[in-house]
C-alpha cells in the first residue's frame, strides 16, 4: 500500500506528537497482553482491500485514574492504515470477551467478510477515555472489561504493525507506555515466518 503524501505527513505528525514533551514511563496505567507474531489472513475474494483488527491490550491502573491522550503506532506505521479504539464490555454482560484477532474493523464490523459486532461490546475513540479499573480489584467487585484494539487496513501487499504507544495523563502529568508486539495482516510483502507466501483465506 502506497499512501498519498498527505497521509505520510499525517503519520509523521502522529508519531512526533507521541514522542514530544517531558514524558514519563513509570505511570500507573498498565497495558497487558501484547501480541507477538499474531497474523490474520486475507478473506477470500477481498485481498485487494480489507482490514483486520487485533485486541487483547487490556487496560487497568495501579491507582487513581488515567486519561488517554492518544494511541499511536510504533515504527512510523502509516496513519491512514491504522485506527485505534477502546473496546468496553460492561460489567455483568453475559458475554465478556476480548477480541483476539478478527476480520473487519470497528465499530460496526459491517464488511461483508466480517462476523459482525453483535457480541463485541462498545467501541469509542481513545482520546479522552478515562481508565479507573484497578489492576488488583477487591474480591467480588465488578468492573467493565476494557482493552485497546487496533485496526489495520491493507491491500494485496499486507502490513506489519510493530506495536503501539499509549500516551496518557494523570493529574496533569503526561506519561507514555510503549507496547511492542507484532500484528500482521498477511500479504505479498509480510514476513514469511508468519505468513506462508501469498495471504489466503483460512
Amino acid at each position: 500500500m502506497k499512501p498519498a503524501t498527505s497521509f505520510v505527513v499525517a503519520a509523521l505528525l502522529l508519531v512526533s506528537t507521541a514522542d514530544q514533551g517531558d514524558w514519563r514511563a513509570d505511570g500507573p496505567l498498565q497495558v497487558g497482553g501484547a501480541h507477538v507474531g499474531i497474523s490474520l489472513w486475507a478473506p477470500e475474494g477481498h485481498m485487494q482491500s480489507w482490514s483486520g483488527t487485533f485486541g487483547g491490550l487490556s487496560l487497568c491502573v495501579e491507582n487513581g485514574r488515567a486519561t488517554i491522550v492518544e494511541v499511536a503506532p510504533l515504527g512510523g506505521f502509516p496513519a491512514d492504515a491504522f485506527t485505534a479504539w477502546v473496546h468496553t464490555v460492561p460489567a455483568g454482560q453475559a458475554r465478556k470477551t476480548r477480541l483476539g484477532s478478527v476480520l473487519g474493523a470497528p465499530p460496526k464490523f459491517d464488511e461483508e467478510y466480517a462476523a459482525g459486532a453483535a457480541d463485541f461490546g462498545v467501541f469509542t475513540e481513545p482520546s479522552g477515555h478515562s481508565v479507573d479499573r484497578p489492576c488488583a480489584p477487591d474480591p467480588g467487585d465488578e468492573w467493565d472489561d476494557v482493552e485497546i484494539v487496533v485496526s489495520v487496513a491493507t491491500d494485496r501487499d499486507g502490513a506489519s504493525l510493530p506495536g503501539v504507544v499509549v500516551v496518557y495523563d494523570v493529574a496533569g502529568r503526561r506519561f507514555r507506555e510503549h507496547v511492542p508486539g507484532t500484528m500482521i495482516v498477511c500479504g505479498d510483502t509480510t514476513p514469511p515466518q508468519h505468513c506462508r507466501g501469498l495471504a489466503r483465506w483460512r
